[in-house]
């Protein structure tokens, strides 16, 4: 924990109570708090956590922030465990450095929904799949799975479902085999072999794709540049009504 005297109470994120003590009951309260930039946010509630500093051993409140990323420990848990601070004098500070740390924290709860961990969602319509007119249903029996990889389908499924990314379905006309593919960090995506269902029908968008070129001619005399990576940029769009036709059919035994 950092040490953080001007702040009255100590504080940890949603992510670390998530993760450490999401064993503890999250435990409501009417509290705002105020950040140095006149910035209000009203935790999402403490929970009591058992402290041991020394021969001190104390049940103190622990207040859970949304979108924190810093764990403090405040003047309420020093006084209650006696801890002392060192003072320090301090000839100058490195203000531009300081304008810059105000100026990201204020971004960061300006747009606090942007930060919390969750799968985004495009808000700029559905898209929608178009197939030919005489397409006929096509259902592929599920594939069977290496007992290995299971549990951890498992998850990325449940996962998935919690995210909205997917819903059941009692039956399908449609149905697709599951792809597992292994990702360069030791995970793994879940992926629909498409090729033998759907691709085959589909009608293929024949708007032209800008080129580089041309692309790059707009750029000119500008100064600022910046990219995004959207992580899972598919599964942030909503499909409407055709989304009957990507029905996955899950591992058999």
């Amino acid at each position: 924990m950092e040490i953080d005297t001007g702040s009255a109470l100590s504080c940890i994120s949603k992510a670390t109570y998530e993760d450490t003590f999401n064993h503890l009951p999250l435990l409501p309260c009417d509290l705002a708090l105020t950040f140095y930039d006149g910035t209000k946010i009203k935790p999402l509630g403490y929970c009591e956590v058992n402290v041991t500093y020394g021969r001190s051993s104390k049940v103190l409140d622990l207040y859970v922030i949304n979108n924190g990323t810093t764990t403090l420990l405040g003047r309420h848990w020093l006084s209650e465990l006696d801890i002392s601070v060192p003072k320090f004098n301090v000839n100058r500070l490195n203000e531009s450095a300081m304008n810059v740390s105000y100026a990201v924290n204020e971004l960061f709860f300006s747009y606090a929904e942007l930060f919390d961990g969750g799968l985004g969602r495009f808000t700029g319509g559905r898209a929608r799949l178009a197939v030919h007119a005489d397409a006929a249903p096509v259902f592929c029996r599920a594939r069977p799975l290496p007992y290995a990889l299971r549990e951890r389908v498992d998850v990325e499924l449940d996962a998935m479902l919690r995210a909205g990314v997917i819903e059941p379905v009692e039956c399908s006309d449609w149905a697709t085999p599951l792809v597992i593919v292994n990702k360069s960090d030791g995970a793994i995506r879940i992926c629909a072999d498409y090729k033998v269902t759907l691709n085959r029908v589909l009608s293929v968008d024949k708007y032209p794709v800008p080129k580089i070129d041309d692309l790059l001619s707009q750029l000119g005399g500008s100064k600022f540049f910046s990219k995004i990576d959207l992580s899972q940029a598919y599964n942030q769009i909503e499909l409407d009504a055709t989304k009957k036709y990507t029905v996955i059919n899950l591992f058999s035994a």
